[in-house]
């Protein structure tokens, strides 16, 4: 005889603690995804507290450059909030890096750009560059070349007659062997002569045009002060000397070691 298949057994919960379980979770959860929020809540309110403001923003170092055009890049800046939530015109959260950038983006003259922060005052310390020279094209078009031989800036105005202008070959903005190109145009003046100009050719030559009407060629790879002393052993010949005065000299070539080479008109 089988026997009876035995009864299943359901468990039985009433709807009401359904509900309040559900709603039990539901409150965790609530609370749990609140607490960010609420602590992002309160960061974001003490980011714009008074006492952690910025009360005034320093320029230093501007010479040629507008400080109060510089002081307005950077309150624009300011006041746009840090990922929409936090102040960025407050002394822990300030966008040290990204203030830099954008001063250095003002002007090609910026040289360098220090941002410090203080306890109410942001400092924006500028360095500019130091104009030494020019670079000319074909078209005598000039540009500001610095004291490391970076053609920075297109000159805003008429080139003065006397600032010494350079000519011809440059690489990526760069006058190649400005020092040495610098140097030697300026150890001239102990022969009493002045150069005015130096014209340079893909192979790093230097052709100087000196006031006395006549051109010194060299290689500016090689050391200004021996091109000099090679220059000053020259002079000591009278002929030359006769030549340069009466402006019957057309160049004279010191690019071969203890070689050197003239020609007269």
């Amino acid at each position: 005889m089988k026997r009876p298949a035995p009864k299943r057994r359901y468990s039985l919960q009433s709807k009401t603690l359904i509900t309040h379980r559900r709603r039990k979770i539901l409150v965790i959860s609530l609370g749990v995804l609140s607490i960010p929020t609420l602590f992002f809540s309160v960061l974001s309110f003490v980011s714009y507290v008074d006492v952690f403001q910025f009360k005034e923003i320093k320029v230093n170092g501007a010479i040629t450059l507008s400080d109060t055009y510089i002081r307005s890049t950077v309150e624009q800046l300011l006041v746009q909030p840090k990922a929409f939530v936090f102040s960025r015109n407050n002394i822990i959260l300030y966008p040290k890096d990204a203030i830099a950038s954008a001063v250095f983006a003002y002007n090609p003259r910026i040289k360098n750009v220090v941002v410090s922060g203080g306890l109410h005052s942001l400092t924006i310390t500028i360095e500019e560059r130091t104009l030494e020279a020019l670079w000319c094209d074909q078209d005598n078009q000039c540009s500001y070349v610095d004291k490391e031989g970076l053609i920075y800036e297109k000159a805003t105005s008429t080139p003065s007659a006397t600032m010494f202008k350079f000519t011809g070959y440059i690489e990526q903005n760069h006058v190649p062997y400005f020092t040495n190109a610098i140097t030697f145009v300026r150890g001239l003046s102990q022969f009493s002569m002045h150069a005015t100009s130096l014209n340079i050719t893909p192979e790093a030559d230097g052709e100087v045009l000196t006031t006395e009407g006549f051109t010194i060629k060299i290689a500016l790879a090689q050391n200004p002060t021996d091109r000099l002393d090679v220059l000053k052993m020259l002079l000591t010949d009278q002929t030359l000397k006769e030549k340069i005065e009466s402006k019957k000299l057309e160049y004279i070539d010191i690019r071969f070691g203890n070689k050197v080479y003239y020609k007269p008109h």
